[in-house]
C-alpha cells in the first residue's frame, strides 16, 4: 500500500498534466509544467502526462507487493495450521 500510494503520488506531482500544473513542484524544481512536456508532442513518454496516476500506480504496487511476499520468510507450518484451526 506504501509503494502504490508513493507512486501514485510522486506521478501526481511531477508527470500528471493537471495535477503537476496545479501543485507547482515540477515548474519550481526542473522549470517545467510537467516532466514529460519536454518530450515530442505526440510521443510515448509526452503522452504520459494523461495518463491517470491510478493505472500506473495499481500494476506497480502489484509487482511490489509479489517482490515483497518472495523475499520474506515464510511462516512455520504448525503456526499456519493453529490459524485455520477452527476454519
Amino acid at each position: 500500500m506504501v509503494g502504490g500510494f508513493t507512486i501514485s503520488t510522486l506521478y501526481a506531482i511531477f508527470i500528471h498534466a493537471r495535477e503537476a500544473a496545479a501543485v507547482g513542484l515540477s515548474k519550481a524544481l526542473f522549470g517545467v509544467p510537467n516532466l514529460m512536456a519536454g518530450y515530442p508532442k505526440g510521443s510515448f513518454l509526452w503522452s504520459l502526462q494523461y495518463l491517470d496516476q491510478n493505472v500506473v500506480a495499481l500494476p506497480c504496487s502489484f509487482i511490489i507487493a509479489v517482490i515483497v511476499s518472495l523475499i520474506t520468510t515464510k511462516y512455520d507450518q504448525r503456526h499456519i495450521d493453529r490459524c485455520w484451526k477452527n476454519f
